[in-house]
């Protein structure tokens, strides 16, 4: 299962990375002046509009702002996102998630183990360091101490919501009509010659493998046949690339989570990355005291 925190960091990335033309940099207290002094509370907590000036005096990790009507929003986020950051690092140090350079540098070998070879090989040659002496900087350094101590407590978060086996299973089966073979893009059959013997495929693939095709895929005589059929009757007998079969229609088969299961897991992990977010929201009882607007529509 991926960090809870690598997801979040990368969603954070396309909220605030994104380029805005021409707009200019401006001063936070400029743009901030319409919202409340206690931005809001985690813990108990009050986070202050001064402590996100302070945080960002020097200006690095600024996003580009907006023009108009979507600095609203983005002006909203941006706030939102530091009170969330600061409810992680006050989560994180109340259950006992300490910043040390042994926690940061699990935490960058298990950051560099998601990359291939040559990525690896790539970015050690930029930063023209060997790997023990890229963990050995970067884990002396507080900030990444303190990134990897904030990501261990919202693993262990999520880690409530782990997906098992059985959880797939049965969302699976809550939702298996939506994983259902449709009559419009498959069809299940077998050939029989006219003495009724079995048309056997030679193909190299299981017993559904030979009988479900692709209608698209189909000679269109045979998807004619198959349209006059219900399930398990015979067709008369027919000219097919020139031999004469009887086409023998079955029921689609019911889905399977099968070869399924990887992306479902994948699905419902993500979901309940969500879930930790929500929980420690409900741990922290997060408040806001300004709200995110909604974005209009563009005109043309």
């Amino acid at each position: 299962m991926k960090s809870w925190f690598a997801a979040a960091a990368l969603c954070a990335v396309a909220i605030f990375c994104q380029a805005a033309g021409d707009a200019a940099a401006r001063p936070l207290d400029k743009l901030f002046t319409s919202y409340p002094d206690i931005l809001g509370t985690v813990f108990d907590v009050p986070v202050t509009k001064a402590e996100m000036f302070e945080y960002y005096r020097d200006g690095k990790g600024l996003p580009e702002w907006l023009p108009e009507p979507y600095l609203d929003e983005q002006r909203a986020a941006f706030a939102r996102a530091f009170v969330e950051q600061r409810e992680r690092e006050i989560g994180a140090r109340l259950k006992g998630f300490l910043p040390s350079g042994e926690r940061a540098r699990k935490y960058l070998e298990k950051q560099l183990e998601g990359l291939s070879e040559d990525e690896l090989a790539s970015m050690l040659r930029d930063e023209k360091m060997t790997r023990p002496e890229y963990l050995d900087k970067l884990s002396a350094d507080p900030a990444i101490q303190k990134q990897a101590a904030e990501a261990d407590f919202m693993d262990s978060l999520a880690a409530r919501h782990v997906v098992t086996d059985e959880d797939l299973d049965k969302y699976f089966q809550a939702h298996i009509d939506e994983y259902r073979y449709s009559d419009q893009e498959y069809a299940n059959f077998e050939l029989l010659n006219p003495d009724g013997t079995i048309i056997e495929d030679t193909s190299n693939c299981d017993k559904k493998c030979k009988t479900m095709h692709l209608r698209r895929e189909l000679d269109s005589s045979l998807v004619l046949a198959l349209d006059k059929l219900k399930d398990n009757e015979l067709s008369a007998p027919i000219e097919l690339n020139g031999h004469t079969v009887i086409v023998h229609k079955l029921p689609l088969p019911d889905p399977v989570l099968g070869g399924r299961r990887f992306q479902l897991r994948l699905q419902l992990e993500k979901e309940r990355a969500g879930d930790a977010r929500g929980t420690l929201h409900e741990m922290s009882k997060f408040k806001l005291n300004f709200e995110v607007p909604e974005v209009p529509e563009p005109s043309f």
